[in-house]
C-alpha cells in the first residue's frame, strides 16, 4: 500500500471503529486492502461489518457490499 493509501486505510479503521455501521467506509477499506493485494484483510473487514450489521442492527447487507463481497469469493 502506498503512502496515501496507508493514510486512508487508517482514517477508514478510525472511522469504522467510531461508526461501525457505516458500510460505505467499510467498502471503502474492503478495496483498499484489495488493490493492495491484501485479500485476507478486505475479507476480516467485510466479516466484522457484516456481523455487526446482522448483530446489531438486524438488517441485511447493502447489495453493493454484497456485490463486493461475491467479487472477493470468485477472485479467490
Amino acid at each position: 500500500m502506498g503512502g496515501n493509501a496507508v493514510l486512508a486505510a487508517g482514517s477508514l479503521q478510525r472511522i469504522l471503529a467510531i461508526a461501525p455501521e457505516s458500510e460505505t467506509d467499510g467498502r471503502e477499506l474492503i478495496k483498499l486492502h484489495l488493490e493492495a493485494g491484501n485479500r485476507n484483510e478486505a475479507l476480516r473487514v467485510y466479516w466484522q461489518l457484516e456481523q455487526f450489521i446482522r448483530d446489531e442492527l438486524g438488517v441485511a447487507m447493502e447489495e453493493e457490499t454484497v456485490r463486493l463481497y461475491q467479487q472477493m469469493r470468485h477472485q479467490g
